[in-house]
């Protein structure tokens, strides 16, 4: 009964809608497409819940081990990256296999420990090497390299928005073209989590979501505050949200 009522008083405040999901507590990340279909990460699964009429559809990956990363910047081409085992694969839009299969180790002799994608291009991290490279997926292999990066072992994250490619520690930002090349740093508070969404950027800071823009990268505006282990993605100026074994989508725009 208490959890009914809480689903009605949230879905009457900043809450657009809710839905129950199963097995929460063996989710382990949360994925939001542009067109706003769910991607779900199990141990051994991804399962996505298509917006327009709630379908679930799922692939299995433990073939590949465990699974590093999920893009979904492409509905036509979701991205995952195993880490483990240095290999990406792509899925369509319902989630079956594409043909097409990146075997790491056999284009590059770095440890990769991230990945993202841009058109036809999958940015390759190196961490270990202070390495980054562009293979072409048409092309089938690796077009560019910049092994002079300027950055020391803390910068983990690889994010690509708006023809910047950027890698990150937790208060900094390196900018670089789509040709690899350095265009300039960015300090700025220790964060946990970032998330590019248009002209504006959210961070997670000490379980509280604050929102800035590109322009003024500095200057933050607090929005509110987050239960420490809810997984939580945002997309289209939406959190997305999983709590109390629901999927909860907010609309941030309420918060301006």
């Amino acid at each position: 009964m208490t959890k009914k009522i809480l689903l009605i008083l949230l879905i009457l405040s900043n809450y657009v809608t809710a839905q129950k999901l199963e097995n929460v507590k063996k989710i382990n990340y949360l994925s939001v497409d542009p067109f706003e279909n769910v991607y779900l990460c199990y141990p051994e699964k991804i399962t996505k819940i298509q917006k327009k009429d709630g379908k679930k559809l799922d692939f299995y990956f433990s073939d590949y081990g465990q699974l590093t990363k999920i893009i979904t910047k492409n509905p036509l081409r979701t991205t995952l990256f195993f880490k483990e085992s240095q290999k990406i694969i792509f899925l369509d839009k319902n989630l079956n296999k594409l043909n097409q299969e990146i075997m790491i180790h056999a284009i590059h002799n770095s440890i990769i420990s991230d990945i993202e994608t841009h058109s036809n291009l999958v940015i390759l991290f190196s961490k270990n090497s202070s390495e980054i490279c562009s293979y072409d997926i048409k092309k089938t292999k690796i077009i560019d390299c910049n092994n002079n990066l300027n950055i020391d072992n803390h910068y983990v994250k690889l994010f690509y928005h708006k023809g910047s490619i950027m890698i990150t520690n937790n208060s900094e930002i390196l900018y670089l073209n789509d040709n690899l090349i350095e265009n300039k740093k960015l300090k700025f508070s220790n964060y946990d989590r970032l998330f590019f969404n248009n002209n504006n950027v959210y961070l997670i800071i000490k379980n509280k979501l604050y929102k800035t823009t590109l322009e003024n990268f500095n200057e933050f505006s607090f929005l509110k505050n987050l239960n420490k282990n809810d997984l939580i993605f945002i997309q289209n100026n939406f959190l997305f949200e999983i709590k109390n074994d629901f999927l909860w989508i907010e609309n941030l725009t309420t918060f301006e």
